[in-house]
């Protein structure tokens, strides 16, 4: 069976139309910690979720400092 990512890469266009532009293959939680100068950092999955899900999903709150 092929990986996430590639299951990600297949249903982002189909998603993207559907949902207003939001992307499957993003790394948004990577992205927004990057940017750096935060004064908190908090970020969870679902409960009961795996990690490694195609369609994941990532909570967070990033206060700037």
């Amino acid at each position: 069976m092929k990986g996430v990512r590639w299951w990600q890469g297949v249903w982002t266009p189909v998603w993207r139309l559907l949902f207003d532009g939001c992307r499957l293959d993003r790394e948004t939680v990577k992205m927004v910690r990057e940017v750096g100068g935060w004064e908190l950092e908090r970020c969870w999955g679902k409960k009961g979720e795996e990690k490694e899900s195609l369609f994941g999903h990532a909570v967070g709150v990033f206060v700037k400092e």
